[in-house]
């Protein structure tokens, strides 16, 4: 990944696009880094072999050792930052990818020539072999060492670390010869042993990517799963709630179409980390965590819309009282004007008694409305009360299960509001006396409402 080479980003979400311009920017800037130091090491190194043809001290090792060992750290950046690009889905992800590799194998081959020529010893003997076997049991050791995750960002490390590693394990096959060991014997010995280790970093290869793509998605639905918890947590559900219809109007769109796609969602998630599990995949402890964590948030979310579909029924109800009994208001009035005596005094009886019987309807309809109003009354939920703070015991109702760290209600259950100061977490009091923190969403203060009570009563028909 040259300066000549620029990588723009695929069109996606905004700050998917900004994520990934960060990425390439600095993947640009340390393949360019890379390039310089890949460049600076074959110049000198070369210049150190034409001095050593001549007998003559080498001078650059100092140099090529922090050239090399500085390109080494930027090339873990560098296939780190692959794998973000892939996450983020880079239309060129593949070639950049390849010119990544590119930068290693040359990296890999100065360091060939680095190690040839500046460990060479005077009475070295030509036919002196490379110890195999304790190197190929050390890199085992470490390969069945390693861990999986827990976190991604953990993950993302590993799988970094992991390709320089596989490259270099790699790189031992053409190393590998019968000049570099002392007999055929142990060559075909060792050669067993490096197969199983190139197998065992081939399998940690895969365990990686399967284990990274699972949990990748296991973060994309918690993380959609967090935004709308939040959403409803954090929402206003008293009598000040702004724009009650949209609210609804997107539940419900929400109920119909996205619910379904979020539900199927995870229940792959479920059957593919089950999957895992049972091939015994090494990281199991992270894909149970993470499978698990996955169905919790689910289950959380579930019980929260089963408590906003309740908020916004009470809402509704709660406006339609309120409309209800304006209207009846505004209709008394005019009956009241109608049936004024001083408006009547200006009439003669046939016409006081035409304006009567004109009324009838309109009396009857009030009666009805009045009927209607007192029965919705008894069942008006005093969403006010959400916002004042409690001045005499007041009973709560659970809409729906609820579990966190810190405290667990069903369904049903009833409490004491404590105090709703805190518009988001409620405190309540257990009929034990012990003080509660929960979410004040899960819960809702019952019918009646005395407000509306006290305006039914006002009124005569």
């Amino acid at each position: 990944m040259s300066k000549q080479k620029e990588y723009s980003p695929v069109k996606i979400s905004k700050s998917q696009a900004t994520d990934l311009a960060l990425v390439i920017s600095r993947m640009q800037k340390n393949a360019d880094q890379v390039e310089k130091n890949i460049l600076r090491s074959e110049e000198l190194l070369a210049l150190d072999t034409e001095r050593d043809g001549k007998n003559l001290p080498l001078i650059h090792q100092k140099v090529n050792t922090d050239n090399l060992a500085e390109a080494e750290g930027l090339l873990k950046d560098l296939f780190m930052d692959v794998d973000k690009s892939k996450r983020l889905q880079h239309p060129q992800a593949t070639e950049i990818e390849r010119d990544v590799r590119n930068l290693h194998d040359r990296w890999a081959k100065d360091c060939a020539t680095y190690r040839e020529l500046y460990g060479q010893v005077q009475d070295l003997e030509p036919t002196q072999k490379i110890d195999w076997g304790p190197l190929l049991d050390e890199k085992l050791k470490k390969l069945n060492s390693e861990v999986y995750g827990p976190n991604l960002p953990d993950v993302e490390k590993q799988i970094a670390a992991h390709n320089i590693l596989h490259q270099a394990i790699e790189a031992y096959s053409a190393q590998l010869n019968p000049s570099t060991t002392s007999s055929q014997e142990q060559y075909a010995t060792l050669k067993d042993k490096y197969a199983k280790l190139f197998e065992s970093s081939q399998q940690r290869r895969i365990h990686l990517a399967s284990l990274y793509e699972y949990m990748q998605s296991c973060s994309k639905e918690l993380a959609y799963l967090s935004g709308q918890k939040e959403r409803i947590l954090q929402r206003d559900w008293s009598d000040r709630m702004v724009d009650p219809p949209g609210i609804r109007m997107e539940y419900e769109k929400f109920k119909n179409n996205g619910l379904l796609a979020h539900e199927n969602e995870i229940n792959q998630l479920q059957a593919e980390g089950d999957r895992l599990v049972e091939m015994k995949h090494p990281g199991s402890p992270t894909i149970k965590a993470h499978r698990d964590t996955v169905q919790a948030e689910w289950q959380d979310f579930l019980n929260l819309c089963l408590a906003q579909e309740t908020h916004l029924d009470n809402i509704e109800d709660y406006k339609k009282f309120q409309l209800d009994a304006e209207t009846l208001s505004k209709s008394l009035e005019r009956l009241i004007s109608t049936l004024d005596p001083k408006t009547l005094s200006d009439k003669s009886n046939p016409e006081v008694l035409l304006a009567l019987e004109g009324d009838e309807p309109a009396v009857k309809r009030n009666e009805q409305r009045l009927a209607a109003l007192r029965e919705l009354s008894s069942n008006v939920v005093p969403l006010k009360l959400r916002r004042i703070q409690p001045t005499k015991p007041t009973t709560v109702v659970s809409l729906c299960d609820w579990k966190d760290e810190e405290d667990t209600v069903r369904r049903g259950e009833t409490l004491n509001l404590k105090s709703n100061f805190d518009n988001k977490n409620w405190e309540l009091l257990s009929s034990s006396g012990k003080t509660r923190t929960l979410p004040g969403v899960c819960f809702m203060i019952p019918p009646p409402d005395a407000e509306a009570l006290e305006k039914v009563n006002r009124y005569r028909v």
